[in-house]
């Protein structure tokens, strides 16, 4: 359906990617996470047409990347080109992390849609939670690269970044929720394929493990709960007579 895709995508894209930073080769780990996201999302545009607007931020993204590739060689090579200045690099900066927003608010307002569409309200609930952290994260990361002093912004780094790992396990719960539970239309029924890759179908058996799990709880704890009513409403009618 597209999910598998995004999921992956986004797993290379901004996870790897600090892998690929430290071996000087982000813009290429990039670029494959990019063109996975843009398979999952032309997959799902078919069925919801709200993933469009991820798809053109993603779109987007790509020629910020390839500016990347370019201030690295020209470090490693001594351009002396006007567009590769430190300040067209900062600039270019804020327009790289103002187009991966908008490729996170927009995905989840997409997830959100075709989670409703098909009536998932704990998805569209983790959907609109995931927006909330990332309102917050860009809040504090805008806050302390734009008005905090440097060496108070430098405090913050660590803090930043544990809020940043927490937003994207919240994102890789999201999709992995969308890849188990959302289906085609006339699929319901069926037993889920498997994914080409291993890690993806652990993953997803062990949330459908916890997540069967819990709805047993829930229903033995309403069991219980509605046995002790009717145990209260015996004594209760017994006492009377």
């Amino acid at each position: 359906m597209g999910f598998g895709w995004l999921f992956l995508g986004y797993v290379v894209s901004f996870l790897l990617s600090g892998v690929g930073a430290m071996l000087n080769m982000k813009f290429l780990v990039c670029l494959l996470g990019y063109t996975m996201i843009l398979r999952g999302l032309w997959e799902l545009r078919k069925y919801n047409a709200a993933f469009r607007f991820p798809l053109f931020a993603v779109l987007a993204l790509m020629p910020a990347t390839v500016y990347e590739l370019l201030t690295e060689w020209g470090k490693a090579f001594a351009w002396s080109l006007p567009f590769l200045g430190e300040t067209a690099e900062t600039a270019m900066a804020w327009v790289d992390f103002g187009l991966a927003m908008l490729f996170h608010f927009t995905c989840y307002y997409a997830v959100a849609t075709i989670a409703r569409s098909v009536d998932l309200p704990r998805t569209v609930r983790d959907a609109v939670f995931d927006t909330i952290v990332g309102i917050g994260y860009a809040t504090l990361y805008t806050v302390a690269r734009v008005f905090l002093p440097e060496a108070v912004a430098a405090q913050l780094g660590i803090p930043l970044t544990v809020f940043l790992l927490f937003w994207r396990i919240c994102d890789i719960c999201l999709l992995v929720s969308c890849c188990k539970n959302i289906c085609p239309a006339g699929d319901e029924d069926q037993t889920p394929k498997p994914y080409r890759w291993g890690f993806l179908n652990r993953m997803g058996e062990r949330f459908a493990n916890n997540f069967h799990r819990a709805a047993d709880s829930t229903r033995a704890s309403r069991e219980e709960d509605l046995r002790k009513r009717r145990e209260r409403k015996d004594r209760s009618s017994g006492g009377k007579h």
